[in-house]
């Protein structure tokens, strides 16, 4: 029963198999559980009357709906965990508070709104400001904006 779901999951929100699974586990942990449980008439029924319930459900409105929120849920989930990875990158890595510095590639850098991820050179001085460019040809901080 489980099998189908998960191809169905992976067909419909193009997504890859353990992507899909992930989906399946919210799916079941955070809806299907806590759903079969508010229903005393579940318990009562065999392991093959639990499957065909399941199944009958997925088929209604409802049980789509339950999908939909577990793909919200595993999205808003990833989302999290993108934004805190990236937090504590940046959080453990400052070189100045205008730099940061990759760790794994020794590369110092700042984010520019126009040009986005941008290297600095090793020996270039720590960034002056949040507005401050770096000049390849004069091979010094240029601040922008007055300041």
């Amino acid at each position: 029963m489980l099998v189908p779901l998960i191809n169905s999951i992976a067909t419909t929100y193009h997504y890859t198999r353990p992507r899909a699974l992930q989906t399946l586990v919210i799916l079941v942990n955070q809806f299907l559980i806590p759903y079969f449980d508010a229903d005393p008439r579940f318990p009562r029924n065999s392991h093959v009357g639990r499957i065909i319930w399941l199944q009958n459900l997925m088929k209604t409105r409802h049980g789509q709906s339950l999908m939909e929120k577990a793909v919200a849920r595993l999205s808003s989930e990833l989302s999290k965990d993108l934004e805190e990875k990236r937090r504590k990158l940046r959080e453990f890595r400052p070189v100045s508070p205008f730099e940061w510095k990759d760790a794994g590639k020794g590369l110092r850098y700042y984010d520019d709104p126009i040009d986005g991820k941008v290297e600095i050179p090793e020996n270039a001085p720590p960034r002056p400001a949040e507005t401050a460019i770096w000049n390849v040809l004069s091979k010094e901080w240029v601040v922008v904006n007055g300041e």
